[in-house]
């Protein structure tokens, strides 16, 4: 997965002082968890220096912003402006999930009854989910396993998830590092796994 890039700008003119010390904290508390798993890149300027003002001045004109319009410390996330402690302690977390999204991959047949049954409930999702206090958009990817390349897909997740010979059946879905497979457990477990997070983060179908 791609690193999501955080860009943190102060302006710190006291040679003893440390003008990232409490940005790194909210870090620490909030996000730095996900890093294993979700990569970041930390980015930091300190703009009362003439070479890293250059280098920051560059940053933020490729996003449109001059360093005349910016007030600092400043975070910039996923095209996001925040100013102020406060603003970015509140919107952090938030925007870092967001970037990150969640997601599964859903193979059924238009043949299969428990496929059939299993439908209205799919359709009747929400569009978004919430996952450690932040909602975000959820995207559901539907594939008929009987349609062009869907056949050789679903074989290849059922052995890179190390799907059990009686489970390689459909409807299943797959997250990001699990899956349900049947009916039964995609309605009593799809939510509750993605509320715990499981579905963060891209599946990826070959």
């Amino acid at each position: 997965m791609d690193e999501t890039s955080i860009y943190f700008f102060h302006d710190t003119a006291c040679g003893s002082c440390d003008g990232t010390e409490d940005f790194l904290a909210v870090v620490s508390e909030q996000i730095s968890g996900y890093k294993e798993v979700f990569p970041y890149r930390l980015v930091m300027y300190n703009v009362f220096k003439s070479e890293e003002r250059d280098s920051a001045q560059g940053i933020l004109a490729e996003y449109g912003l001059s360093m005349e319009e910016a007030s600092f410390p400043m975070l910039l996330i996923d095209g996001k402006v925040y100013e102020g402690v406060g603003e970015i302690e509140a919107n952090l977390k938030r925007e870092y999930l967001s970037s990150v999204g969640s997601g599964a991959v859903y193979f059924y047949r238009e043949d299969c009854q428990e496929c059939i049954a299993l439908k209205s409930f799919l359709d009747g999702m929400p569009r978004t989910v919430v996952v450690d206090g932040v909602e975000m958009p959820f995207h559901l990817t539907r594939l008929n396993s009987r349609e062009g390349d869907n056949g050789k897909r679903i074989w290849i997740m059922f052995e890179k998830y190390g799907v059990p010979e009686e489970e390689q059946i459909v409807p299943v879905v797959f997250l990001r590092d699990r899956y349900l497979a049947g009916g039964e457990k995609i309605k009593r477990y799809f939510m509750e796994y993605l509320e715990q997070g499981y579905g963060l983060g891209k599946v990826e179908i070959k």
